[in-house]
């Protein structure tokens, strides 16, 4: 986002594409968002990647379930998903530590869809919305509900993103506030607060429930569109949605692990199953797995057996006493 989100440049396929662009709508004034914050406490909003590399921004909405849009998940001109494997979640506590998931499953609506000078064409305009399935829960971090209303002119939102700042970096989550323009079937308008690496965060209403979710930017391909007056950030409406989402929770494969081996903590980050091993030490050195630190003691036992070294000195020593005796 300047300051926050920036503008709508999508990461087609891993490319960074330049804002798509539309006729401004008649009689909304978009007026820039210059001064974004950070927001390290908004811990259910994730970075989504691709091969490893920063790529969109989705929301926890489940304990297994991550919202993106459509385009994070599926190249333009292709029939399917990206392979499972390339794709994977990065979550960010209040304090900056940083856990990766592995997901096991992606949803989009069906269909294809292509980049133009004016904007996406195809059946994504209205269905820019892609679930991520968690191979495990995430527990500790409340998900995030879908707005059931419809979104009205005027609706004050704030907009959250792992997209580029004003300088042009990546990687930080931040806000911005906004305000509804024009609503269309399937789509809304705001400022233009959404830069690359933003697509697919979410746009909350005032409550903090997911009104919409970032789709793209209109500004003529390839000029950039990060805060400009003439530009606007076209957003995916999420009150159609809540049933595809319930029907995607129901049709999730069990998770063996049960609630998972990694979440995040409200007060202690990220709480992992095994704890990170301090440097220059091994696993089970300070207990923990693989800690051996009550080998040999019979069961009930509190104390350690004594070293053998120990019992050699305390042999000498009365010895020593011992032969000093019977000289005296």
């Amino acid at each position: 986002m300047p300051g926050v989100l920036g503008c709508a440049i999508l990461a087609f396929a891993g490319l960074g594409l330049g804002c798509t662009t539309s006729q401004q709508a008649a009689g909304f004034s978009a007026a820039p968002i210059t001064g974004g914050t950070p927001s390290p406490g908004s811990v259910s909003i994730v970075e989504v990647r691709l091969d490893g590399e920063r790529h969109c921004t989705g929301t926890l909405v489940h304990p297994r379930v991550v919202l993106t849009a459509k385009h994070c998940l599926q190249g333009p001109l292709q029939n399917d998903p990206y392979d499972v494997s390339r794709v994977s979640v990065v979550m960010e506590d209040a304090f900056g530590m940083r856990t990766t998931l592995t997901v096991q499953g992606l949803q989009v609506p069906p269909g294809l869809y292509a980049v133009t000078s004016t904007g996406f064409t195809g059946s994504i305009v209205g269905n820019d919305i892609g679930f991520l399935e968690l191979t495990h829960a995430v527990v500790g971090t409340p998900p995030l509900s879908l707005q059931s209303q419809a979104p009205t002119p005027g609706q004050m939102l704030t907009v959250l993103g792992f997209g580029e700042d004003d300088d042009g970096d990546a990687g930080v989550r931040q806000k911005a506030m906004a305000t509804i323009g024009q609503v269309d079937a399937g789509t809304f308008q705001t400022e233009a607060v959404a830069c690359e690496g933003d697509s697919g965060g979410p746009l909350l209403d005032v409550s903090g429930v997911i009104l919409g979710v970032i789709s793209y930017s209109t500004e003529p391909m390839g000029m950039t569109a990060c805060g400009s007056a003439t530009a606007m950030l076209v957003a995916n409406r999420m009150d159609d949605w809540a049933d595809d989402l319930q029907a995607f929770i129901d049709g999730l494969a069990p998770d063996d692990a049960g609630l998972g081996d990694a979440g995040l903590g409200s007060d202690s980050g990220f709480l992992d199953a095994t704890p990170p091993t301090p440097p220059g030490t091994t696993p089970g050195e300070l207990g923990g797995a693989g800690c051996q630190c009550n080998a040999g003691l019979d069961e009930g036992s509190s104390k350690a057996p004594p070293h053998p070294l120990s019992l050699f000195f305390l042999v000498f020593t009365g010895v020593f006493l011992l032969r000093r005796r019977s000289l005296s």
